[in-house]
């Protein structure tokens, strides 16, 4: 979870509560436990949380995806897939 840590310093040092992961047919090292840790984390932050849109090229959302979106959302912060950075862009300002 040192990324996220990262992350949440950037953030900090910003003043900033929107993240935009944009990447191109990434590869996952996780399993299901990897995304429940990964999402427990994010639904553990302090209110107001973050606000965290991915947007990936040639990714195709499975189950694993879904369990990290249902876990991190379900705290202070919102997490969503996209394969369109305008519309993650979107998302992100609402």
């Amino acid at each position: 979870l040192p990324l996220w840590s990262e992350i949440l310093a950037v953030c900090r040092e910003h003043d900033c509560d929107r993240v935009l992961v944009a990447g191109h047919r990434p590869r996952r090292d996780m399993d299901f436990d990897g995304v429940s840790k990964h999402g427990d984390f994010l639904q553990g932050l302090e209110r107001p949380g973050i606000r965290v849109a991915f947007c990936l090229r040639e990714y195709t959302p499975d189950e694993l995806t879904a369990r990290f979106r249902a876990v991190a959302n379900t705290g202070s912060s919102e997490v969503e897939f996209f394969d369109d950075h305008d519309a993650a862009l979107t998302w992100l300002k609402r």
